[in-house]
């Protein structure tokens, strides 16, 4: 499938045929419904780049319902190109009513409705959808800077960070430089804050009498600042390794016209792996190590996966990181319910937090 990909994305959907083509043969024998959903959308795609239109809807046809509206829309999505470009309007417009809900690909689908009504005529409810065009792009846009600043807000939690810092990078570089910035000079007014406390508390202690016990509250306040900063820096050094890690898999792995476009390469990095325990440990209490004398059989791979959930990590990112399946993930769940004697009723993630 990934070379099949680059084959396409480099406008040689001949060479792309022959690697899905393989693929299907493969996959003859799974269930993977959402992996089939993918070859044979992107043996269409292929096909209609081609010009070889009744080949591409031949392929559509075959491709299998996932019961999830996101994969099931952008079949009907190519149906409806591939009827657009037929001439056959009424076609098309019935495969463009199915799509309940656009998602990401909103732009491209008003587009559609547009083509449409410029081919019957009707340039009133064309420019009505030319201007919905535009709406969705400025909403998307609007909802990922929305994330980004939510996640600063909530004291830069490291999945919110994840998730703004990917599609910042995804969108364009600009956006990515932006956020960078804007987290420098945030950090520098935490720093300038911290040392205006600092000053203020011990101006506080130069005029009090019992020097031993302001001694030993500045003691303390010291230890909480560098706390902070040292927390600060942390997740300032994961940010900028994250950012680099990513940047290089977008080079490795450019973005494909079929489903996967909007994924994101999974982490394979074990630096990326140890400073997320870093982080949980830092505000669990050592939860590693908690885990470990809970259970002296649990392997780093249990603790990731533990650590993972505990930062509000779903099952479907968690797959990305690791590079598995999903079903592999619940199952790895259920073994780490029985290693660590939970009762049935016991909730997960409540669990873990109270170690």
């Amino acid at each position: 499938m990934n070379l099949g990909n680059v084959y396409l994305k480099t406008q040689q959907p001949d060479s792309a045929i022959v690697y899905y083509t393989l693929a299907k043969h493969l996959s003859r024998s799974g269930t993977d419904t959402i992996l089939k959903s993918n070859i044979y959308r992107s043996l269409a795609l292929a096909y209609f780049k081609m010009g070889k239109n009744k080949k591409a809807l031949y392929y559509l046809n075959q491709v299998p319902a996932t019961h999830q509206a996101n994969y099931d829309y952008k079949s009907f999505y190519l149906v409806a190109m591939i009827f657009i470009q037929l001439d056959k309007p009424d076609s098309a417009r019935y495969y463009l009513n199915r799509i309940k809900e656009p998602y990401e690909m909103a732009p491209d689908y008003y587009l559609l409705w547009q083509t449409l009504y410029e081919k019957e005529g009707d340039f009133k409810k064309a420019l009505y959808y030319a201007n919905k065009i535009t709406a969705a792009k400025d909403s998307l846009n609007r909802r990922k800077l929305v994330i980004c600043f939510a996640g600063m807000e909530k004291k830069y939690t490291y999945k919110r960070l994840l998730s703004s810092i990917q599609k910042l990078i995804i969108k364009n570089n600009t956006r990515m430089i932006l956020f960078l910035v804007t987290l420098s000079v945030l950090s520098l007014v935490i720093i300038i804050f911290i040392l205006w406390r600092y000053r203020i508390k011990k101006r506080e202690l130069t005029s009090k009498k019992k020097l031993g016990e302001n001694g030993k509250k500045l003691a303390e306040m010291e230890k909480e600042n560098k706390k902070l900063l040292e927390l600060q820096v942390k997740i300032h050094n994961i940010l900028l390794i994250n950012i680099e890690q990513y940047r290089k898999n977008s080079i490795k792995r450019p973005n494909t016209a079929d489903a996967n476009s909007h994924n994101i390469s999974p982490i394979l990095n074990t630096t990326f792996h140890e400073e997320i325990i870093a982080c949980m440990d830092f505000i669990y209490q050592d939860i590693s190590k908690k885990l470990k004398e809970h259970n002296p059989l649990l392997t780093e791979h249990d603790i990731l996966i533990c650590c993972l959930l505990l930062a509000d990590f779903d099952n479907g990112k968690i797959a990305t990181i690791l590079n598995i399946q999903i079903d592999s993930i619940n199952k790895h769940r259920h073994r780490l319910r029985s290693k660590l004697r939970m009762q049935n009723s016991d909730h997960f993630i409540d669990f873990l937090r109270k170690l």
